[in-house]
């Protein structure tokens, strides 16, 4: 079978318009990124009464862009539209957590002049009328992957030399890397406590996923990934010949514990099916881990997730109240972006039983 790198998909309302107006063509283009060149890859004729037009584009990359625009002889071509990616950027968790430390308020990253195992002095810290409180009695994320507590007072951050000092004693930073900075607004280690609400946040993030399946005996059931969301299917396809696929209703989906099933029904053995299913991200336990979702979205979701857990009864009143008004605001940025970038969770479409 050809390979599948990327299927562009258009929809022109009022096709026949344009096409009455004297454009005949839709153009894609394909660029290495966003801002280079746009090269063309394919021009399908516009046809009365078609409104939605797909090309698979199998030389495309994951971090491509592509964009696309009408055409006609006599027309010449229209303005471009907007470029899109490929594929969603992976977000790692080091992406991910310093988003969401620069959204909160609680972050800021230094490149190390100078260190040793307990000091890191870093040029961008000098600032003698800036308070040593802002900084001491938080918590540092070294370049080794260490998280210690800086000390507090001017013994934890010296505003005239830009120099922090930790304890116990880690690996050595060098010098031209970096060292995230965390406020200690809460008890502990905030830098595990935004570990901790990435994989809080992950249940409530979904994006679209693909899988394969080769029927092996007529009605059999067959397991989707883990990360389906509560077996919600997009959408089924059977392959034709080649690379065609066609849409395939008849299908069943069965949730047993946390595992989510299908059956094909009236399948046939050897018949290849398409399941495009909603999926959670894995869990962020490591910095090579990521997600295949838009950083904005995954920022609003843990930020969200953070300051929940800072709710607690035994924190002080006001603080309590600034968290929830912090919450709320995040809150109202997170629906608004699940309006604009999240797929919705479809109805899965059963066939008969």
């Amino acid at each position: 079978m050809s390979t599948l790198g990327a299927t562009y998909t258009v929809t022109i309302h009022d096709v026949d318009d344009y096409i009455a107006d004297g454009f005949t063509h839709i153009r894609f283009f394909r660029s290495a990124t966003e801002a280079g060149t746009y090269t063309q890859v394919a021009q399908i004729a516009l046809a009365s009464g078609q409104e939605t037009y797909e090309y698979n584009d199998a030389p495309a990359q994951p971090t491509d862009w592509w964009t696309w625009a009408l055409y006609g002889s006599g027309t010449g071509e229209t303005a471009r539209a907007e470029p899109q990616p490929v594929a969603v950027r992976r977000v790692t968790r080091k992406e991910l957590r310093r988003a969401v430390g620069f959204r909160l308020g609680l972050l800021e990253v230094a490149s190390v002049s100078s260190g040793t195992t307990t000091t890191a002095t870093c040029n961008a810290l000098v600032d003698p009328d800036r308070s040593p409180h802002e900084v001491a009695g938080g918590w540092v994320l070294l370049p080794s992957g260490e998280t210690r507590r800086i000390r507090v007072g001017t013994t934890g951050y010296n505003t005239s030399t830009g120099t922090i000092t930790w304890q116990p004693a880690a690996t050595a930073p060098s010098s031209g890397q970096e060292i995230e900075i965390w406020s200690g607004i809460i008890k502990g280690d905030i830098i595990s406590a935004v570990h901790r609400a990435m994989n809080v946040a992950r249940h409530s993030i979904w994006w679209p996923e693909m899988t394969t399946i080769e029927v092996t005996a007529m009605g059999a059931e067959y397991p989707l990934p883990y990360n389906a969301v509560n077996g919600r299917v997009l959408g089924v396809e059977i392959l034709q010949w080649e690379d065609v696929w066609a849409p395939f209703k008849q299908f069943e989906t069965t949730r047993r514990g946390q595992q989510t099933w299908i059956r094909f029904q009236g399948a046939m053995t050897g018949q290849i099916f398409r399941v495009t299913y909603n999926s959670l991200p894995d869990a962020m336990d490591g910095e090579n881990d990521s997600w295949d979702v838009p950083l904005e979205i995954a920022t609003a979701e843990v930020a969200k997730a953070l300051l929940m857990s800072m709710i607690v009864p035994t924190s002080h009143k006001e603080l309590i109240a600034d968290i929830a008004v912090s919450v709320k605001a995040i809150e109202d940025e997170a629906k608004m972006l699940r309006a604009s970038l999240m797929p919705e969770i479809s109805i899965p479409i059963v066939g008969p039983r």
